[in-house]
């Protein structure tokens, strides 16, 4: 049989202990190679930590994945000569500024997709037809320049962007069928021979 003043003694110890660590809590938090931790404290920005082992108390960590990021965009573009094409762009971003990302927006990744939507839009209306569909890049340096400056406001940088395809509508596909077609069914003249 135990001890009844033993029991309350351990069951005093256990609520006291209890109580300790409600009242102060001993967190730790790991941050990885490739992440950065922002450190609020009663929610202000203390300071930014990059790789090793915080411990936290009553402070909170939000951590921001710095690895690049790639999206694809399908958009349609009206181009300076007035035709509809659909392109498909491979663009890849990472965060430069983990505060400026954290602070300036709720969803940093989705600004950047939408940010890269609007900007293609914007470029490809000064855009000839040929320009996107022949001449890829030199349509991908004309994006490059705004849309780094656009990223750069919330705390983003462009790593790369590539038009992966560029599509006509299809009424314009069919009459280049169809002037295909005529091409081929004209007859070739005959060599005359003296």
């Amino acid at each position: 049989m135990i001890d009844p003043y033993l029991a309350v003694k351990l069951i005093t110890i256990f609520a006291g202990g209890l109580a300790i660590g409600l009242l102060f809590p001993t967190a730790y938090i790991t941050i990885r190679e490739y992440e950065r931790g922002l450190l609020f404290k009663r929610g202000k920005f203390i300071k930014q930590l990059t790789r090793g082992r915080y411990y936290l108390g009553r402070s909170k960590v939000i951590t921001i994945d710095m690895r690049p990021e790639n999206y694809m965009v399908h958009q349609n573009i009206l181009t300076s000569d007035n035709i509809h094409v659909g392109i498909n762009i491979n663009v890849r971003t990472r965060v430069s500024d983990a505060y400026k990302a954290f602070t300036s927006s709720q969803n940093f990744q989705q600004d950047a997709h939408d940010i890269s939507r609007s900007v293609i839009k914007e470029i490809g209306k000064s855009t000839t037809t040929k320009t996107v569909i022949k001449e890829d890049e030199k349509f991908e340096k004309k994006l490059e320049t705004p849309l780094k400056k656009q990223l750069e406001n919330i705390g983003m940088e462009l790593v790369s962007i590539e038009l992966i395809d560029a599509n006509l509508p299809h009424s314009i596909q069919e009459s280049i069928a169809d002037s295909i077609d005529l091409a081929k069914k004209k007859p070739k003249a005959k060599k005359v021979g003296f």
